[in-house]
This record gives structure tokens, C-alpha cells and sequence, in this order.
């Protein structure tokens, strides 16, 4: 299986990142019969996670001009 995070445009112009995953469909002898994938939209996600590390970052610089 692989994923992969990729940015789509709705066609209303709206931009969001979603995940795509990708896996794989064999027949009982092995043969490759096609594949299963699905697409998650992560965009609020993603933008948690910037808004935690900027947190972060904020709040390490703070610490260091405390301690200086």
C-alpha cells in the first residue's frame, strides 16, 4: 500500500490537501485484477499541525528571552 498527500482544486476554486492510498487487487492465482483506492481530505488536519508547531516555536522563543 502506499499514501501519498497531495493538494486538489474543487471546481470551485477552493484548494484542499488530501491523502490518496493505493493498494493492490489479486486473483486467488496471483494475478494482479486491479486496486482499491481512497482519498481523505486532511486539509483541517494539516493545518492543525502548522498551527501547533508555529505554538510551539512561539512558545520556545518566549522560554529563551525568559532565560536570557
Amino acid at each position: 500500500m502506499s499514501e501519498e498527500l497531495v493538494e486538489v482544486e474543487r471546481p470551485d476554486g477552493e484548494r484542499r490537501l488530501v491523502t490518496l492510498s493505493a493498494a493492490p487487487v489479486h486473483a486467488a492465482d496471483g494475478e494482479l485484477v486491479g486496486a482499491v483506492v481512497t482519498t481523505v481530505d486532511v486539509t483541517e488536519r494539516e493545518q492543525a499541525l502548522r498551527e501547533r508547531a508555529a505554538a510551539l516555536a512561539a512558545l520556545a522563543a518566549s522560554e529563551r528571552q525568559v532565560r536570557t
